[in-house]
C-alpha cells in the first residue's frame, strides 16, 4: 500500500493494547513555542522545547494508559517531495535559535521511557506515523497519534486517533472519525484532497486561487476527491469551473505532496517500544539534572518486574531505528500506570475529550520551573517529604518502637534525657498548614543521628487517633532543651519552625544548621530546595515523594492532623533525619565553595532576626483601608467612564482580548511588532502600553485604572482580611531563599511591592500605623548601589563625588552632558540619574530610549559617553563578565556566589540575559549583604539594651521600626550609626532617618527602583 487510505483500517476485533505514537518534531516545535520565556537548566542549557515534550508526554501517558511508546522523527536529509517540487517548504525560515540544540536532549527523555524511536532517510515522520501506524493495527492494537499540528488527521480510522493541540500545551482535543467529519465535513482521507485544493501555506504547498476553505470542503465532501471532481468539472457552475481547470496538474502534484506515505521500509518493533522498558531512574535523573523539579511527581512509577519465565528481550530494533534501553517481552506486560502485569487488558474506549485538560505551566509547572511556590515560601519544609522506603516505626538500627513515638510522659522525660545528653539534634514542626502564625502545632520530630529519631504526636483527630500527650506540659517539658543555646540544632526552613514554637512560648536558641538555608547558598539561583531535593542532589536517594503525597491534592486533601500518627511519625522522623545526614554533607561543600564565613557569620544569625519580625508584625490602620477603598471605588468608576467614553461604547478593560480589538481594531493604533499572546490577539500587557503612552489618550486612563485596580485589590482590600485575630497585626513572611540575588523578599502580604513614586502609593503606606504611645522609625541607605559601584570600580570621579557628598546625578550629568555643575537643569538631572541605574543594569540602548522618550541612537550616545567618562566602569564590567565564563560564578565582596551558566549559552537571548545579571549580582548582593548585616547588628544591640522597639520591616534598602516615643532618641542615632557602619567602603554610606506617626510620613524618596524590581523579576 503505497498511501494513507488503509491507515487505521484492521481486523475488526478488540484491540489488545494501545500504542502512543508521537510525531517527535511537532511536539519540540510546540515545546519550544508554546514556553515564550527561555528556560534554563541548572547548567544554563536551553531547555523550553525538552520541558514542553515532557509536559505533553506525561500527561498523554496517564491519560491515555498506552501498553507501548514509539516517536517518530525528521531527518535532515531532503525527501522525495523535495525532489518532486523544490519550493516544497521553501517559505519556511531558518530554525528558531536553540531549537535544533534541544533534540539530543528529548532523545533522552524518550529513550528514559522505552520509546522506540524511528528516522528514515527520504521521508517524513508524518510518513513513519503512517506505517508505523499501519503496523500496529495489523497487530490488533489501538493508536492515539500525540502531535502539535493537523497533518495526521488524514491518518485517522477506527483504531487509530489523533490527540493535538489546539493551543499551548494543555489545551487538546482529540480526533475519531466523527470529529473529523464534524470540523471538515468530508472523511479523514479525504484532507489531502482538501490541501490540494485550499493548499497549505506551512509547507508551500499552493492551492487554486479563489478556492477557499469553504468551497474546497463542500467540493470534496461532494465528490470525494480530486480526481473524481475534475472527472466532473462541467458539472460545476461556470466560475468554478474556469478556477479549477487551469490548474488541474498543480492540484494533482498538491494531492501527491500532503499524501502520506505509508508503505515504507521499517518495521514496527514491539518489544523495543513496550513501556515495560521505561527506566524511572534514567528518567528521575534527567529530570534532576534538566531542573524539571515541579515534573518529577508526574512521572510513573517503575513497572512491575517481569515474571520469572517470562519471555526475553525481543529482537533488536532495526536499523532506522534508535531505542533506548534493552527489549522486553512486551505481550507479558501490561501498562506501568497502574495495571498488574501479565497479559494486558484491552484499552478503554477512548472518548472525544480523552487527554485534554493538562495544567498548563502556570498552574503547578511553571515556564520559570525555578519559581518557588505562588507565595514565595517553601511550602514543604515543614510538612516535609516522605520517601518509598521510609524507615520503619519499630525498625532500624538504634531506633525501637517504644523510642519513635513519644505518647506518655515516660516517654516523654526519656527524649528530652536524651536530647539534652546528646552533641545537638534536628527539629522538626508538623502543622495543619503553611501560615506560621495562624498554623495549629499538629506534633514534634526530633533526630540525634541519621538512625535515631522520634515523633511526639500532639494534635492529630479522628476516631483512629491514639491518646497524646497536651501541648502545653509536652512544650514544658522540652523547653529547657530547645531554649539551651549550648545544644545546637539543626533544621530545614528553620524560621518555621522558629515562629510556631514562639507562639507557644517557645524560644529555640543554639541554632546552628538550616539545610534549606545552606542549599540556597550554595546555588542561589535554584528555588527554595526541599529536603527531597537535597536527598536527590546530596545523599542520591531519589524517589523521596512530595508532601502531597501525604497530605493529598485537591478534593482529597487533607491537613497533618487527618493524617494517622503510624504515617505522620513514618513522615516526620524520616525528614528529620535526612536533616541529620546533609548537615556534614552540606557544611563540607560550603567549605569547598568558600561560603562558611558567609554563612554562620550572616546567613544562619539572620534566620531568628527574621523570625522575630515575622512575628511581632505590622498594625494597620483598617478604617483607613476601607474609606481609601470606597474613594478607590469610585476613581475607578470615573475612569472607566472616560475610556468608554474614548473607546466608543462600554467593554470589560480587564479582558485582554476585548481591550485589544479596540486598541488596534476599533482604534486602529498601530501595535509593537511581535507583541501578540497565544491566542493570537495583540497583546496589551504594561510593556505594551507603556510603548503607545503618546498614540492615544485612552493608553494613559487605562494605565492609571488597572494601577488603582491593583493597588485596591491587592492591599487595599487585602490587608484588612490578613490581620491576624490573635494579633490584630498583619504578618508578612520574609523570604530569604527566594531572590537568586540574596536580597530579602517579602510575601503574603507582599510589602516590598508597594509603589511609592506615586502619590496614591505612598497613602497606601499610610495605613502602616505605629500604636498609641510608638512611632515609626524608617531608615533608609542613600544611593547604596551606586556607592558599592564607586568602591568596587575605583572610578575618581564617583568616589570624589560621594567623598564630597555631592549630588551624584547632578555630577554625572556635567560629565556626561558636558555642562558647569551650576548649570545642570532637572531634565538633565533626570537624565543622568536614568543613565547611573541603567549602567547597573547593564540597560541597552532601546531600553534607556523607552524610558527617556528618545531616538535609540540617542539613548546610545549617552551610554557610549558615559563609559567614556567613566572608563573604569566599563573596564570593571568586563572584568567580572570574563570571569563569570570562566569561573561559572560572579561574587559580592562578602563571597555570596551567583552561577550563571548561561553566560557561555549558545543562545543570544538568554546569554545576554545572564550578563545583565552577572553585571549586576555582584552589586545588588553587595547591598543585600550589608543591610543584612545591619539587621543582625541593630537586633543584637536591641537584645543587649532590652529595649522595648522592634524591627518591622526590611524593603530594598530601607529598615523599618516600631519605636516607643520615649526611646526615639536613643534609638536613631544608633541605627544611623550601625547602618553606616556595616561593611567598610571606599566611599562613605549613608542613611536618611525619618519617624513618623504611619509610614507614608517617612517614605523617602526613592530612585532606581524600577529598574531594580525589573531586573529582580
Amino acid at each position: 500500500m503505497s498511501e494513507s487510505e488503509g491507515a487505521g483500517r484492521g481486523p475488526a476485533v478488540a484491540p489488545s493494547g494501545r500504542l502512543l505514537l508521537l510525531d517527535g518534531n511537532a511536539l519540540v516545535h510546540r515545546g519550544f513555542h508554546a514556553l515564550q520565556q527561555p528556560l534554563t537548566s541548572p547548567r544554563g542549557e536551553l531547555v523550553n522545547a525538552v520541558y514542553g515534550v515532557a509536559m505533553m508526554l506525561l500527561k498523554a501517558l496517564a491519560d491515555l494508559k498506552p501498553q507501548y511508546l514509539t516517536a517518530a522523527f525528521d531527518t535532515a536529509a531532503p525527501t522525495f517531495r523535495h525532489e518532486a517540487y523544490a519550493d516544497y517548504k521553501g517559505t519556511r525560515g531558518p530554525a528558531a535559535e536553540g531549537l535544533h540544540d534541544q533534540f539530543d536532549r528529548v532523545y533522552e527523555l524518550l529513550e528514559a521511557f522505552g520509546a522506540g524511536i524511528y528516522r528514515l532517510d527520504g521521508y517524513e515522520a508524518d510518513d513513519l506515523l503512517g506505517a508505523l501506524s499501519q503496523q500496529a493495527v495489523a497487530q490488533g492494537l489501538e493508536v492515539v497519534i500525540l502531535t502539535g499540528d493537523l497533518d495526521a488527521l488524514q491518518l485517522v480510522g477506527p483504531h487509530v486517533r489523533v490527540l493535538t493541540s489546539r493551543r499551548g500545551l494543555s489545551d487538546t482535543v482529540m480526533y475519531d472519525e466523527a470529529a473529523v467529519r464534524e470540523r471538515f465535513g468530508f472523511a479523514p482521507p479525504q484532507l489531502v484532497d482538501y490541501k490540494a485544493l485550499r493548499g497549505d501555506t506551512s509547507d508551500n504547498i499552493p492551492g487554486v486561487p479563489g478556492i477557499g476553505d469553504k468551497t474546497a470542503s463542500r467540493l470534496v465532501a461532494e465528490y470525494g476527491d480530486v480526481a473524481n471532481l475534475y472527472a466532473h468539472l462541467d458539472d460545476l457552475p461556470e466560475k468554478q469551473r474556469k478556477l479549477l481547470a487551469p490548474y488541474a496538474d498543480q492540484v494533482r502534484e498538491a494531492r501527491r505532496l500532503a499524501q502520506i506515505v505509508s508503505d515504507l521500509p521499517v518495521q514496527l518493533d514491539l518489544a523495543g517500544s513496550a513501556l515495560s522498558r521505561y527506566d524511572r531512574g534514567k528518567a528521575l535523573a534527567l529530570f534532576h539534572e534538566l531542573g524539571f523539579r515541579s515534573l518529577i511527581d508526574r512521572l510513573p512509577p517503575s513497572p512491575p518486574a517481569p515474571l520469572p519465565g517470562g519471555e526475553g528481550s525481543g529482537p533488536p530494533a532495526p536499523s532506522v531505528a534508535v531505542s533506548g534501553g534493552e527489549g522486553r517481552g512486551a505481550a507479558r506486560q501490561a501498562s506501568l500506570f497502574g495495571e498488574e502485569g501479565g497479559v494486558p487488558s484491552p484499552p478503554a474506549p477512548l472518548s472525544e475529550g480523552e487527554g485534554s485538560g493538562a495544567r498548563s505551566p502556570a498552574e503547578g509547572e511553571g515556564s520559570a520551573p525555578r519559581s518557588p511556590s505562588a507565595n514565595g515560601r517553601a511550602r514543604d519544609g515543614y510538612h516535609g517529604e516522605g520517601q518509598d522506603t521510609p524507615l520503619p516505626m519499630g525498625e532500624g538500627p538504634g531506633v525501637r518502637a517504644p523510642e519513635g513515638l513519644v505518647t506518655t510522659t515516660e516517654a516523654l522525660d526519656a527524649l528530652a534525657a536524651e536530647l539534652r545528653a546528646s552533641q545537638g539534634f534536628a527539629f522538626g514542626v508538623q502543622t495543619t498548614g503553611v501560615d506560621a502564625m495562624r498554623a495549629d502545632l499538629v506534633g514534634l520530630a526530633f533526630a540525634t543521628s541519621p538512625e535515631r529519631a522520634w515523633y511526639v504526636p500532639l494534635g492529630h483527630v479522628g476516631e483512629d487517633a491514639p491518646p497524646q500527650l497536651a501541648v502545653e506540659p509536652t512544650l514544658a517539658a522540652l523547653r529547657p532543651v530547645l531554649a539551651d543555646e549550648t545544644l545546637p540544632k539543626h533544621a530545614h526552613n528553620a524560621k518555621f519552625g522558629l515562629v510556631v514554637l514562639a507562639r507557644h512560648g517557645v524560644a529555640v536558641e543554639g541554632l546552628s544548621f538550616d539545610t534549606m538555608l545552606a542549599a540556597y547558598l550554595l546555588e542561589s539561583s535554584q528555588r527554595a530546595q526541599t529536603l527531597r531535593d537535597l536527598a536527590w542532589a546530596k545523599l542520591d536517594q531519589a524517589d523521596v515523594p512530595a508532601a502531597k503525597t501525604i497530605l493529598g491534592e485537591g478534593k482529597r486533601a487533607r491537613t497533618m492532623a487527618e493524617v494517622p500518627v503510624a504515617e505522620a511519625a513514618e513522615y516526620a522522623r524520616l525528614q528529620v533525619t535526612l536533616i541529620e545526614r546533609l548537615v556534614p554533607v552540606l557544611l563540607r561543600d560550603l567549605d569547598a565553595a568558600a561560603l562558611r564565613a558567609l554563612y554562620f557569620d550572616l546567613e544562619l544569625p539572620l534566620v531568628p532576626v527574621l523570625a522575630v519580625m515575622e512575628r511581632h508584625g505590622v498594625m494597620v490602620d483598617v478604617p483607613f483601608l476601607q474609606r481609601l477603598s470606597t474613594e478607590l471605588y469610585g476613581a475607578i468608576q470615573t475612569l472607566e467612564q472616560e475610556i468608554y467614553d474614548l473607546a466608543g461604547g462600554p467593554f470589560n478593560i480587564n479582558s485582554p482580548p476585548q481591550l485589544s480589538d479596540v486598541l488596534f481594531g476599533k482604534l486602529g493604533l498601530k501595535p509593537p511588532p511581535g507583541k501578540r499572546t497565544k491566542t493570537g490577539h495583540i497583546s496589551t500587557n504594561v510593556q505594551v502600553l507603556a510603548e503607545l503612552r503618546d498614540s492615544h489618550p485612552i493608553i494613559n486612563l487605562i494605565l492609571r485604572a488597572r494601577q488603582l485596580l491593583k493597588l485596591k485589590g491587592t492591599y487595599v482590600d487585602a490587608l484588612p482580611l490578613l490581620v491576624n485575630p490573635e494579633t490584630g497585626r498583619v504578618h508578612t513572611s520574609f523570604n530569604q531563599t527566594l531572590a537568586a540575588t540574596g536580597r530579602i523578599s517579602s510575601s503574603d502580604p507582599n510589602l516590598q511591592n508597594i509603589p511609592i513614586r506615586t502619590e496614591l502609593g505612598r497613602r497606601v503606606r499610610q495605613a502602616f500605623v505605629a500604636p498609641p504611645g510608638c512611632v515609626l522609625l524608617g531608615a533608609d541607605y542613600s544611593q547604596i548601589e551606586l556607592r558599592i559601584l564607586a568602591h568596587v570600580t575605583g572610578e575618581p570621579a564617583l568616589v570624589e563625588a560621594f567623598r564630597h557628598h555631592e549630588d551624584i546625578h547632578a555630577a554625572t550629568a556635567e560629565r556626561i552632558l558636558g555642562v558647569p555643575l551650576e548649570d545642570v537643569t532637572p531634565d538633565q538631572r533626570r537624565i543622568a540619574k536614568t543613565v547611573n541605574f541603567g549602567v547597573l543594569y547593564r540597560i541597552s540602548d532601546y531600553g534607556l530610549a523607552s524610558r527617556l522618550g528618545m531616538t535609540t541612537a540617542e539613548a546610545g550616545a549617552f551610554i557610549r559617553e558615559y563609559f567614556a567618562r567613566f572608563s573604569t566602569v566599563r573596564a570593571y564590567q568586563e572584568r567580572v563578565l570574563e570571569e563569570g565564563r570562566r569561573c561559572g560564578y560572579v561574587m559580592t565582596l562578602q563571597g555570596r556566589r551567583r552561577y550563571l551558566p548561561e553566560l557561555t549559552a549558545r543562545h543570544g537571548g538568554v546569554r545576554q540575559a545572564a550578563e545583565r545579571m552577572a553585571v549586576n549580582a555582584p552589586i545588588q548582593g553587595t547591598a543585600a549583604d550589608i543591610i543584612k548585616q545591619a539587621m543582625i547588628d541593630i537586633q543584637r544591640y536591641l537584645d543587649e539594651h532590652h529595649l522595648r522597639a522592634k524591627m518591622l520591616l526590611q524593603v530594598h534598602d530601607e529598615l523599618v521600626f516600631e519605636v516607643p516615643d520615649d526611646e526615639v532618641a536613643t534609638l536613631a542615632p544608633v541605627v544611623k550609626r550601625l547602618m553606616e557602619g556595616a561593611y567598610p567602603l571606599a566611599v562613605p554610606l549613608e542613611v536618611e532617618i525619618k519617624t513618623g506617626r504611619h509610614w507614608g510620613e517617612m517614605t523617602p524618596a526613592r530612585e532606581g527602583e524600577e529598574l531594580a524590581v525589573e531586573v529582580e523579576e
